[in-house]
């Protein structure tokens, strides 16, 4: 009986799923260079997390999917091993919708930093190591990956 009970139990808690850039860019509903202008808390519910923070953005280029110029992003969910957490400046952004709001396709790895002509993305093919690297062949990387999802 107590076996039986145990095993009836459902996990309490959940480890985070990444994914590497192939399947986040599947994933993802748009792909953009954004610039984050101001990050405010909130509490807003989409059909799967609750999200405390809203993204206010602006869109200067999209890669995959559609976007307003200027957009809103949900994070800081509510699952506890991962969270999309946003800071003010440019990012190179995969989205994916929960109900009608965008939120990060692959947790914190959603929104990946640029500074300049750099962006920090994934070092190696089969690992999430991220590294420093120029923003136009990554992009270049990117929207190869998208031609061959569709």
């Amino acid at each position: 009986m107590a076996v039986w009970l145990l095993a009836s139990v459902p996990p309490l808690f959940a480890d985070a799923c990444y994914t590497l850039a192939p399947e986040m860019i599947q994933r993802s509903a748009a792909i953009a260079i954004i610039d984050i202008s101001k990050v405010e808390p909130i509490q807003a519910k989409g059909d799967h997390w609750t999200y405390r923070e809203r993204a206010h953005a602006t869109v200067h280029r999209t890669l995959k999917g559609s976007l307003p110029k200027t957009v809103s992003f949900f994070g800081n969910e509510n699952f506890i091993c991962a969270q999309v957490r946003f800071q003010p400046g440019r990012y190179l952004a995969f989205l994916r919708k929960d109900g009608e709001k965008f939120v990060g396709a692959n947790w914190e790895l959603s929104v990946r930093p640029i500074k300049d002509d750099q962006v920090e993305w994934y070092a190696q093919k089969e690992r999430l190591d991220l590294s420093w690297q120029p923003l136009a062949a990554v992009l270049d990387q990117v929207n190869d990956l998208i031609k061959r999802s569709r």
